[in-house]
C-alpha cells in the first residue's frame, strides 16, 4: 500500500494506492463509515494508454482566499451525473464555497456525493478547450470548517474524462467562474 508491503489486516488511508494481484490498483475513499473501493485495471480502455495529466503551470496567483458557508443540515441540490445525461439526481449540498479571485466574490455550490467527500464542481472559460467541457472538480479538505484558502493549482479531472463508466457529478449552471482558471490539471496525455 502507497509502495510498502502488507500482509493480513490494515488500516487504509483514504486515497491510497493500493497495488493488487494482475497489475490491478485499487483506492479507498471516504469517511464516517461509508467508503468506497475504487479498482482500475490500466488495461482497459480509458486507462492502457493513459500517460499522465497535463496541469497548468503552478502559479501562486491561483492561491485564493476562500471562505466555507455551510447551509441547513438536509438541503439538496439537483445534479446531473455523466453517466445519464438529461436527469438529474438530488444530492446534499452542505454548504456554499465562496473564492475571492482579483477582489470579486464568487460563490459556487459545494456537494457531497457521499458522507465526508466534499468537492465542487465547476466550470470557467477554459471548460470546452483546453479542459474539458463537463468542467473540474475542487476537493475539499476534510477540516473545510477552518478553511481560509484554496489552492487551485489542485483541482482536478473529474473520474469521467478517464473512463466513461464513472458516474460523476457535472456543474450546475451557477458553478462558472467568468474568466481562464488557468490552474490545475487540464487534459490527459495520452500514449500514441
Amino acid at each position: 500500500m502507497d509502495g510498502v508491503p502488507v500482509s493480513g489486516t490494515t488500516k487504509i488511508a483514504t486515497v491510497s494506492e493500493i497495488d493488487l494481484p494482475g497489475g490491478l490498483k485499487a483506492y479507498a475513499e471516504g469517511k464516517n463509515g461509508e467508503y468506497e473501493f475504487v479498482i482500475r485495471d490500466e488495461r482497459i480502455p480509458g486507462f492502457a494508454d493513459l500517460r499522465e495529466f497535463a496541469t497548468f503551470p503552478e502559479d501562486p496567483i491561483w492561491r485564493v482566499e476562500a471562505r466555507y458557508l455551510p447551509r441547513g443540515h438536509g438541503q439538496t441540490v439537483e445534479v446531473e451525473i455523466a453517466t445519464n445525461l438529461g436527469h438529474s439526481v438530488p444530492m446534499p449540498t452542505p454548504a456554499e464555497l465562496v473564492l475571492t479571485i482579483e477582489g470579486e466574490d464568487y460563490s459556487l455550490t459545494c456537494i457531497e456525493p457521499f458522507e465526508g467527500y466534499r468537492l465542487v464542481t465547476f466550470r470557467d472559460e477554459t471548460s470546452g478547450s483546453e479542459t474539458p467541457e463537463m468542467g473540474r472538480w475542487i476537493l475539499l479538505p476534510e477540516d473545510v470548517d477552518y478553511l481560509s484558502e484554496i489552492d487551485l493549482n489542485r483541482v482536478v479531472l473529474p473520474w469521467h474524462v478517464v473512463s466513461p463508466a464513472f458516474p460523476c457529478p457535472l456543474p450546475n449552471a451557477r458553478n462558472r467562474l467568468p474568466m481562464r482558471v488557468e490552474a490545475g490539471e487540464k487534459s490527459l496525455v495520452r500514449d500514441s
